[in-house]
């Protein structure tokens, strides 16, 4: 169609529907397929406009259940409203939302904004300051046999992911997050999946509360990877590169004076058979964490936090449980490193400092040494 067009749920039922222009409004599930309601492939393709996408239901807005469902907006400021199972969501099928151009807002609940659970989910933004948020696994979220990817080519992009499912009784007043490139199992019944979050450029703001930016849990990958900006990560506990139970989470930097927020068990910090790891390539950073962080080991974990150059900060209340700290369990220990390769930098661990290796415990060991990067390079197999 063309024109200003508004579609009602009397459209649910269309395998396909291509709108050629005109700011339109989708009362609609919006590329919804499912074997279960006879329609297989569900494709709604909008071309130009400042689009609105509404959804009262569940599964809608590139969302396959049995099936295969596809939502592709190529240009204009939208705006996408919708429930759980949504926005690039995949549950025993496949469910994409591509939108290329624009400032785009995106709102959803539960298993949305690229998310697999026996299937694949995937979102794609464009160019343009998208705002991403989402209350619980969702933002390129990974469950069972499934894998969710959330990626943003360029423009200052916001995400957050909580404030709604509280972590009771741990954390009176915090959310679980459980997003923003989270790979999930269910311990000890299911392995989990991979949980994938890319940003191309922009300065970027990553908000979650529990569980969150590049997490694992239970047999299950999480990565976040950011190219370019000056980014800030804000989190409250496992997170920014963190693994928990016989898993593997990733969080990759490569430009931009970024900033690192946490409360226990992140940037580098790994929990029980896990590993952990945070790569910043270049830029002035910031690092705090309060326990358990900044490239600390605990319960047999291997934590590894990398900066590779820039004047950084390193910053613990606990430092005898973070800053390169291997806690040992079951009469064995861990492993635990920092490497900071070159530039001036400042930690609150007194052991520490420019041109310094020091070790805590058997395990643990922290070095900060100025060298050639082809040194490093050399050590390290170019990471």
């Amino acid at each position: 169609m063309v024109g200003i067009d508004t579609y009602g749920s009397d459209y649910d039922d269309c395998a396909l529907i291509i709108d050629f222009g005109g700011d339109d409004t989708y009362y609609t599930q919006a590329g919804y397929g499912s074997l279960i309601y006879e329609k297989p492939v569900g494709v709604v393709i909008d071309m130009t406009g400042n689009d609105m996408y509404v959804s009262r239901t569940d599964f809608s807005q590139g969302s396959g259940f049995f099936g295969v469902g596809l939502l592709s907006d190529w240009s204009g400021d939208d705006i996408y409203r919708a429930g759980s199972f949504s926005q690039g969501a995949g549950l025993f099928g496949v469910g994409i939302l591509t939108d290329w151009g624009g400032e785009d807002n995106y709102s959803g609940d539960t298993v949305c904004q690229g998310a697999g659970a026996f299937g694949i989910g995937i979102l794609c933004g464009g160019y343009g300051n998208d705002h991403y948020s989402a209350a619980y696994l969702s933002q390129g979220f990974g469950f069972t046999l499934g894998c969710g990817i959330l990626a943003d080519v360029d423009g200052h992009e916001y995400y957050y992911a909580g404030g709604k499912y509280e972590d009771f009784p741990r954390w009176r007043g915090q959310s679980l997050s459980l997003s923003q490139g989270f790979g999930y199992g269910i311990r000890p019944i299911a392995s989990g999946g991979v949980g994938i979050l890319v940003d191309g450029n922009g300065n970027d703001f990553y908000s979650a509360e529990v569980y969150g930016q590049g997490v694992s849990y239970w047999y299950s990958l999480g990565i976040l990877a950011d190219f370019d900006g000056n980014d800030k990560y804000s989190a409250t506990q496992y997170a920014q590169g963190s693994g928990i139970h016989l898993s593997v989470g990733c969080l990759i930097e490569h430009a931009g004076n970024d900033y690192y927020t946490s409360w226990a068990c992140g940037q580098g910090g790994a929990h029980d058979l896990a590993v952990g790891w945070l790569l910043d390539h270049e830029g002035d950073d910031f690092y705090t964490c309060r326990d358990l962080g900044l490239g600390s080991g605990n319960a047999n974990a291997v934590g590894v936090l990398i900066d590779r150059e820039g004047e950084d900060g390193y910053f613990s209340k606990a430092n005898e449980r973070a800053i390169a700290s291997a806690i040992p369990a079951r009469d064995y220990g861990g492993i635990a490193i920092l490497i900071d390769m070159a530039g001036p930098d400042t930690y609150s661990e007194p052991m520490a400092g420019d041109g310094k290796v020091w070790t805590k415990t058997s395990w643990g060991v922290g070095v900060d040494v100025d060298m050639e990067m082809e040194f490093w390079e050399g050590m390290l197999g170019g990471i």
